[in-house]
């Protein structure tokens, strides 16, 4: 899976015009944006990881 901008601060949420106002992002100015997913901890984070030395 090619996920670029897996990681994006959300500064704001127009619901009456549907917009979500980012600090930035990997795309052009008016590109849709086709997915939003939650960052939930419990889930999302990795819990077994090692760092090469």
């Amino acid at each position: 899976m090619n996920n670029p901008n897996c990681n994006i601060m959300v500064l704001d949420v127009d619901e009456e015009h549907g917009i979500v106002m980012l600090p930035w992002i990997d795309a052009l100015d008016g590109t849709p944006v086709l997915n939003l997913k939650p960052y939930i901890p419990i889930s999302d984070r990795i819990h077994d990881y090692k760092v090469a030395a």
